[in-house]
């Protein structure tokens, strides 16, 4: 009897020990639950917090600001010169007209406000092809002179000019001294913020060490054409010899009706002394020049 009894002892410990491993699981479990549950009501509560510090400071900053109105907007721009002007109107919250003067400040440059129903204006030209920062505005009344940020970055090229990208897919052939290619080129052309310029001519420019060794109009195949967007394709063969230690390289020219010409390069391939060659990495981008071939804007 003994004997079956000492048996039993490591039997129900067994047991009792399998029962207290399952409820310390399932203890663990809960309190996993918990802390995870805690951790998203904590999450809850700190965005709440930010949204009413936010709410609150864009308030302050409401109450604090001068201006009721302010906003700037672009004109014609002037091609040959390479300037846009841009009209800036701010509205005072409160204001003498004989009395308060207003400026604004763009870059370096102060440019004197004139009132016109009941705000204060001007006309101002910047660079086209640069950026500009209109940071402040100032206020002055007899002695007394406030300024307020309103920190505007203009980047014209960006709003005026379209994003043009030209594609080369094709077969290349092994040739020991030279370039031999047959494909397509796809054209894609997106305006910007404004409508698409009319495009007067499409052109393939060869190079060899930077000369200009042909420049061919083409005809392209118009696939879908908006107001805002343009795409179409054309093919293409070409087979040049090249000299050693030449870099040859083949572009798109697309020209706009007011004359500036968007160059994207499809390939460039470089023959080494011993004839070997390799195609170089490039981007489809189009950088902008005027019809004398100066580099206006850099995107590539």
């Amino acid at each position: 009897m003994k004997k079956d009894l000492k048996s039993i002892f490591p039997i129900i410990s067994c047991g009792v020990a399998v029962i207290c491993l399952f409820q310390i699981s399932g203890l663990k479990s809960e309190i996993n639950r918990l802390e995870s549950s805690v951790n998203s009501q904590i999450s809850v509560v700190n965005s709440s917090i930010n949204n009413i510090y936010s709410n609150v400071d864009r308030r302050l900053n409401e109450g604090s600001s001068f201006i009721s109105v302010k906003n700037y907007e672009y004109k014609e721009f002037d091609a040959e010169n390479g300037t846009v002007d841009v009209f800036v109107n701010i509205m005072p919250k409160q204001f003498d007209g004989n009395k308060t003067k207003t400026a604004i400040y763009v870059d370096d440059n102060k440019y004197e406000m004139s009132l016109k129903d009941g705000n204060y204006v001007a006309d101002i030209k910047i660079p086209l092809f640069e950026d500009t920062h209109i940071s402040k505005v100032e206020f002055i009344n007899g002695s007394i002179v406030q300024n307020e940020s309103v920190d505007w970055y203009l980047s014209p090229s960006d709003d005026f000019f379209p994003y043009i990208y030209a594609n080369l897919s094709g077969t290349w052939k092994n040739k020991y001294d030279g370039y031999d290619m047959e494909g397509n080129v796809n054209i894609e052309i997106n305006a910007a913020s404004y409508e698409l310029p009319k495009f007067s001519d499409f052109s393939v420019v060869e190079t060899i060490n930077g000369e200009v060794i042909n420049n061919e109009k083409i005809n392209v195949d118009i696939i879908h054409e908006d107001e805002y967007s343009v795409s179409g394709y054309f093919e293409i063969s070409k087979e040049r010899e090249i000299p050693q230690n030449s870099e040859y390289r083949i572009y798109v020219a697309v020209e706009d009706e007011n004359g500036f010409v968007y160059v994207s390069c499809l390939d460039a391939y470089e023959r080494g002394a011993n004839g070997g060659a390799a195609h170089e990495e490039i981007s489809p981008e189009a950088n902008i020049y005027n019809k004398k071939g100066k580099l206006l804007y850099r995107r590539a």
